[in-house]
């Protein structure tokens, strides 16, 4: 134990580094699972969605069932379709993000003109009260 203090670490790090010594460094990679599914899987979705463009994932999944190409759910047959850019059938304009904005017949901020409006009323509504109030007199 004279080496752990001399290397400034402690005894706990050590002893993990002596359980690890001649393995691969995979303590903090992805290991791959048994639900993954594997590549050629992902080709015969993208493969038979295109040959049914019209149908939506969750049909084509179950048509897929049904003739035993692939057996998956219908969130993973959506995550492989967008992946692979087959469910963009709308083709949405691009972003105009961060091009700037032309401001067209807008007079002052949204908050002026809230604050513009509570005072026409509040003083409308005082006027009306302060009428009301002489006439019972």
């Amino acid at each position: 134990m004279k080496f752990v203090k001399w290397l400034g670490i402690a005894r706990a790090k050590f002893y993990e580094w002596r359980r690890r010594y001649g393995k691969l460094n995979e303590h903090n990679g992805k290991t791959p699972r048994d639900h993954w599914i594997e590549p050629w899987e992902r080709q015969a979705i993208v493969d038979y969605f295109d040959t049914h463009p019209l149908e939506g994932y969750r049909r084509l999944t179950f048509m897929m069932l049904d003739d035993d190409v692939v057996a998956v759910s219908p969130a993973t047959a959506y995550r492989v379709l967008r992946a692979a850019g087959r469910l963009d059938r709308h083709r949405p304009k691009p972003s105009k993000k961060g091009t700037g904005v032309a401001r067209v017949g807008r007079r002052g901020s949204a908050r002026r003109r809230r604050s513009r409006r509570w005072r026409r009323r509040s003083a409308r509504g005082r006027r009306w009260f302060a009428k009301d109030w002489r006439a019972g007199l």
